[in-house]
């Protein structure tokens, strides 16, 4: 499953979180790097939900750590649809962080039934050129027309 839906990756993730019997999940609001919360067997989780064109960086994922790592939370998860910088794997795999890069969520994902509907993207209307061009065409027509009754014609020599 390649997603390229920046604006709806966080929802997107909330689904399949569903789908694999996460309960209880939760979107947090805003710019918060905790951006799902959820429970699954008896635990709760504290998942970060980045998209992302670039790998993850170190810092990034140390300010995860720093606000996930609260009384309470059970697991801490951080999803991307890109990769880890090596930084970032070693500060995810010390604070014993599950990474889940692109590459694992298509594995998981396999075999998950979420439908998310994609944004209605509004097409231009290709009749204004169609007009346009019926218009250019009509003009030389027209003008072709003139050219071939009001010009005389060459006498023979």
């Amino acid at each position: 499953m390649i997603i390229h839906d920046k604006n709806n990756y966080v929802d997107m993730m909330t689904r399949i979180l569903e789908a694999l019997g996460y309960q209880e999940v939760k979107k947090n609001s805003g710019d918060n790097i905790v951006a799902i919360t959820a429970k699954k067997d008896g635990k709760t989780y504290a998942f970060a939900c980045r998209y992302d064109i670039d790998a993850i960086s170190g810092s990034t994922m140390e300010a995860f750590i720093d606000a996930a790592k609260k009384p309470g939370v059970d697991v801490m998860v951080f999803m991307t649809n890109s990769s880890f910088s090596s930084a970032a794997k070693k500060a995810g795999e010390t604070a014993g962080v599950e990474l889940w890069d692109r590459n694992y969520i298509d594995r998981i994902s396999i075999g998950v039934d979420v439908e998310f509907e994609q944004p209605v993207v509004k097409r231009k209307s290709s009749r204004k050129v169609y007009i346009a061009v019926a218009a250019v065409v009509a003009v030389i027509l027209v003008a072709a027309l003139v050219l071939y009754f009001v010009m005389p014609m060459p006498t023979p020599r």
